[in-house]
């Protein structure tokens, strides 16, 4: 705005500047011709006074002579006679002369350092100053700007509905009237009429507005061809029997403890004016009123209380931030975390008029208040809860609990992702205008759990018994182990049992021959189980080879890192021996078996105190 008026203030300046170039030129030749008939006058008045002084030179010999020899005394009167008759007569006649001219040939002029309405017309005649204010008028007319504010809404009039009476002003000016009422104008009321009915927040606004007051108002305005735009409130101009009063409205209340710091902001701040079409900033209104803000839950507490007092209106949010968690007593939605030089929270008044802001402290409640004109919408802010997230369950291990004794450390906090949504209806909108204000999101606090070593090793003990099978990650294969088919049945694409299956369990061609034996005497997921001792093996499904390959028996010494023992005798290979007489838990060579009633891990004494976090599967 201020650009666009610095604009039209240089080209006006432009424009002026031109004007005046050319009331120079032709005040110059104004001013030559004028000379010009002022020395012919004078030359008249000079000619004919000259055959006057020789009539006066001859009268005056014959006077004093008679016809004789004039005396000194004689020649001394008849001279002193001629120079006085000479300076009588040219004193005369040089005023004569302009008299004559200023009556007869010369217009009426205005005075030096004239002023109308925003143009200089001194020393102009009637003619130049209607010129000049015709064209200053057609200048503002296109760089001007009238405009009709209510409430957030502006409407711009057109300036053709403003009509200028520029030769009975200037008739005015040239009989001594009108220098201080500007240029006569009259403003178009019914035009003005149809102005004010583009509001759409209000039912027949012209109806409650006193157009009459306005248009004199505005002609007042618009008769000095103001620089500046030109901005009337139609809340001013509204019959007292529909205008709204000021009052309360919204108030936002939290329960606080006891806290000096924040009484004392509170005290200090107990009446803030938010200015029209102006802003609201919490720490520079603390900055202001000399206070010191500090980083603490105080601050945040009071920065929600204003959020919210001040969201129910139809104020702009320039600034918002959230905290990584909520606070108590601080709602659902309507967080603001201010910190001094990091984040503050900012709103911008979009109204024509001012608000005000009252804080107050009772009995540890804190409460905030809008008050200003009550609005003409009908607003309404919600809070829209769109995921509650659930905490997860993370366990410490410790050996100075039993198996079985647990205790829960800290319960933990669930997560939170909100929506704050404000609705803004009209009068004459079918569907009111929804604005999401902020979304927030609130991480959930994982819940914490002590449990016994001993429950630990037992879930490692059931991972070690689990062997990962390719063909099955998601251990859901049919009966008796088969890796993939359901027991043979018809209905089966890949049942082991069917001799339609192309997987067939007799089928000596089946890379994954379920056949015979000596197939494939090399591939340890061969499946008959012949001789084998395995007790977990009841048919010929088992994925181990059959205690006659590569010397792999049950119990054996092979190297086979993948193949536990499955004899009755000691496990003497990289993986411990299951199910046998022996040490049947034990751990790899590195670290010896322990006997299988031992709860403690090897290398670790009875006692001994561990604490772990880890992920529980099932939470």
């Amino acid at each position: 705005m201020k650009r666009c008026l610095l604009k039209r203030r240089k080209k006006r300046h432009r424009n002026q500047q031109l004007y005046i170039n050319d009331l120079l030129d032709r005040e110059t030749g104004r001013e030559n011709r004028s000379r010009t008939m002022k020395n012919k006058a004078n030359s008249l008045f000079i000619r004919e006074g000259s055959v006057f002084l020789n009539h006066l030179i001859v009268i005056s010999k014959n006077t004093f002579s008679g016809g004789n020899v004039m005396k000194f005394h004689e020649w001394f009167a008849a001279t002193l006679l001629v120079l006085v008759g000479s300076v009588a007569f040219l004193s005369l006649f040089s005023y004569t002369g302009t008299l004559v001219y200023s009556t007869w040939w010369e217009k009426d002029r205005l005075d030096r350092e004239t002023q109308l309405a925003s143009v200089d017309v001194s020393e102009m005649s009637e003619e130049e100053a209607a010129a000049a204010l015709e064209g200053e008028i057609n200048a503002w007319q296109e760089e001007a700007s009238v405009t009709l504010t209510w409430y957030d809404e502006t409407i711009t009039l057109p300036n053709d509905m403003f009509t200028f009476d520029v030769d009975t002003t200037v008739e005015q000016v040239f009989a001594g009237e009108g220098y201080e009422n500007g240029i006569i104008v009259r403003a178009d009321e019914s035009e003005l009429k149809k102005q004010l009915s583009l509001f759409v927040f209000a039912e027949d606004p012209a109806h409650k507005t006193n157009t009459e007051a306005l248009a004199l108002d505005l002609e007042a305005e618009v008769a000095f061809l103001p620089a500046e735009d030109t901005v009337k409130h139609v809340h001013d101009y509204l019959y007292e029997e529909v205008k709204p009063m000021e009052g309360l409205i919204q108030t936002a209340n939290r329960s606080v403890t006891h806290s000096e710091q924040l009484m004392a902001w509170v005290s200090a701040m107990d009446h803030v004016t938010i200015p029209a079409e102006g802003t609201f900033s919490l720490l520079g209104t603390m900055e202001e009123r000399g206070l010191d803000p500090v980083k603490s839950e105080d601050l945040v507490v009071l920065a929600s209380a204003v959020y919210e007092a001040l969201l129910w209106s139809n104020f702009e949010v320039l600034e918002r931030s959230q905290r990584h968690e909520l606070l108590d007593g601080v709602p659902l939605g309507f967080d603001a975390n201010v910190v001094p030089f990091e984040r503050n929270l900012v709103f911008f008044n979009p109204n024509a008029s001012g608000y005000d802001l009252h804080l107050r402290m009772e009995n540890n409640q804190l409460t905030a208040e809008l008050h200003g004109l009550p609005l003409p919408y009908d607003i309404r802010v919600e809070v829209e809860q769109t995921a509650e997230i659930e905490p997860k369950t993370r366990v410490r291990f410790s050996s100075q609990r039993t198996e079985g004794d647990r205790a829960v450390i800290d319960n933990g906090a669930p997560g939170y992702q909100a929506r704050t949504v404000r609705t803004i209806a009209r009068w004459d909108e079918e569907e009111p205008e929804r604005e999401t204000v902020s979304e927030d999101y609130y991480t959930a606090q994982n819940r914490l759990e002590e449990w016994s070593i001993e429950e630990r090793i037992t879930e490692e003990e059931e991972d070690e018994d689990f062997i990962f099978d390719p063909a099955d990650p998601d251990g859901d294969n049919g009966d008796n182990g088969d890796p993939w088919g359901n027991n043979g049945q018809d209905d089966d694409p890949f049942g082991n049992g069917d001799d339609n299956d192309p997987w067939g369990s007799d089928d000596n061609g089946d890379p994954w021959g379920n056949g015979e034996q000596d197939q494939d005497n090399n591939n340890q997921w061969n499946g008959n189980g012949q001789n084998g001792s395995d007790p977990a093996d009841p048919g010929n499904n088992s994925q181990w080879p059959p205690s006659e390959n590569n010397n792999q028996t049950p119990g054996g010494s092979g190297t086979n890192p993948f193949e536990p023992g499955n004899g009755s005798g000691n496990g003497t290979g990289t993986q411990p021996g299951q199910g046998g007489s022996g040490p049947g838990n034990g751990f790899p060579p590195s670290q010896p078996g322990q006997d299988s009633d031992s709860s403690l891990p090897p290398g670790q004494e009875s006692g001994e105190y561990e604490e772990e976090d880890i992920d529980i599967k099932g939470y």
